[in-house]
Formats: structure tokens, C-alpha cells, sequence
């Protein structure tokens, strides 16, 4: 016996949704506080490194999500959208993932190409550099990672900008799909 389609997003998969949308506004947030600190200070080094476990998060978080995304689809947005609102929404749900893919890795090569490990969360422990140090590489994996952390403001500005015009505006079940 077939089962109708669903017009909601699995359990899991909503609150992996909404985990992973608390880690990048935490990643976020931890880094902008990060500017703030005093240069030197153990705040500023928790920070940074509260920033570098919550992008490890995400990195691995990011994984599920993918595979049932590819497995599984989206379930249709009710009233169906127009061919180029559909095919904008791809375009940007492949961006968001391409970010949360290489947005941390550019991170982790950053600190490894600094000749530093990647902590364990809560472990004292680290992932050793598989990198002999290199601070010209350094430099250009930081300037990587911020600038794309810069751009990608603007794309998650338009993801929540066009989920709140589908709930509000256009009235369709986009969001609360999620919900």
C-alpha cells in the first residue's frame, strides 16, 4: 500500500534544519564577538575556538543532510511555484549547501596551514596539521574563508528574506514545511 506524499519535511530532517541554521548564526555571532575581544586573551582564544567546533559541526552535519536531500527531494510547495522561482530556489539551496561544505573546510585548512591542530570538542585533544605549516597558504585559506563568510551574509539574506515572502506574501506552505 502506496503512502501519500507528505507535505512536510521528515522530523529529523526539520530539526537538523533548524540545529544547523543555530550553528552558523552561532559561528557567526562567536566570530564577530571574537573582534571585540583583547588580542592575547583567553576570551578571544575561546572564541576563535568555539567558532572552529561549531564550523566542525556543521561540516558534519551538513553530510545527512545532502544524502537525504538527494535521496529523498523536498517535499512540492503548495500552491506550486513559477519554472524561474523554482529554479532561483535550486540555484540557492545549492549555494547554502556548496557554503556549508566549503565554508569549514577552507576554515580547517586555514588553522592546519598555520601548522595548528583542530580541537576535539571538550577534549584538550586536537587533529594534527597532515600540513607542514605555511604561512603564504595561510594567509590565502584566511582570506578565503572571510571572504566568502562576508558574501555568504547576503545569501543567507536572501534565503530568509524569501522564506518569510513565501509565508507572508505569496501564502504558500514554503516554511512551514520546516515547521
Amino acid at each position: 500500500m502506496a503512502t501519500a506524499p507528505t507535505s512536510r519535511f521528515p522530523p529529523w530532517q526539520r530539526a537538523l534544519h533548524w540545529l544547523m541554521f543555530l550553528l552558523v548564526a552561532v559561528a557567526y555571532l562567536l566570530i564577530e564577538l571574537r573582534e571585540d575581544a583583547p588580542r592575547g586573551s583567553a576570551l578571544r582564544s575561546n572564541l576563535l575556538q568555539s567558532h572552529v567546533l561549531a564550523g566542525l559541526a556543521i561540516l558534519a552535519l551538513v553530510w545527512p543532510r545532502i544524502w537525504m536531500k538527494l535521496r529523498r527531494g523536498s517535499p512540492p510547495i503548495t500552491p506550486p511555484l513559477q519554472r524561474w522561482q523554482t529554479q532561483l530556489s535550486a540555484l540557492t539551496h545549492f549555494a547554502l549547501y556548496a557554503f556549508l561544505l566549503v565554508q569549514p573546510i577552507l576554515g580547517m585548512l586555514t588553522i592546519w596551514m598555520a601548522g595548528r591542530g583542530l580541537p576535539i570538542f571538550l577534549t584538550g585533544l586536537e587533529i594534527p596539521s597532515p600540513f607542514v605549516g605555511n604561512h603564504d597558504w595561510h594567509e590565502w585559506f584566511e582570506g578565503a574563508h572571510k571572504l566568502l563568510g562576508n558574501a555568504f551574509y547576503w545569501v543567507i539574506g536572501l534565503h530568509i528574506a524569501a522564506a518569510l515572502y513565501h509565508h507572508f506574501l505569496r501564502r504558500d506552505d514554503s516554511l512551514t514545511r520546516l515547521l
